[in-house]
């Protein structure tokens, strides 16, 4: 596995927080000019892929999230969001693919 720079490290680091990789890659001290082409070229290699993967695993055994509670809390949310006959959150709810497993909680 390739050795990250500082830099890569900071952008999984940031990548985890709400997965949007140009994002990430500005918070990490890349060029705002540059980070959606950065986030992308990094989001493709194996080692920062895999050291997001061992990041988001830290993270969720960290916090006791498993893909139970994740659909646990996303059929309750759908209920309330039913009761409350909100219909536009309860759609977007029930609509809602989750395509969650225990390698990655960000990507689809």
């Amino acid at each position: 596995m390739s050795k990250l720079t500082a830099k890569q490290a900071a952008f999984c680091r940031e990548y985890i927080v709400d997965c949007n990789g140009t994002q990430a890659a500005i918070r990490a001290g890349f060029s705002e000019r540059t980070a959606q082409e950065q986030s992308s070229q990094m989001l493709a290699l194996d080692h920062i892929d895999a050291e997001i993967r061992r990041l988001q695993e830290e993270l969720a055994a960290a916090n006791n999230v498993t893909v139970a509670t994740l659909l646990i809390g996303a059929e309750q949310a759908r209920a309330i969001a039913k009761t409350a006959k909100n219909a536009m959150s309860w759609s977007r709810l029930s609509e809602q693919k989750f395509r969650v497993d225990k390698w990655s909680l960000c990507r689809g």
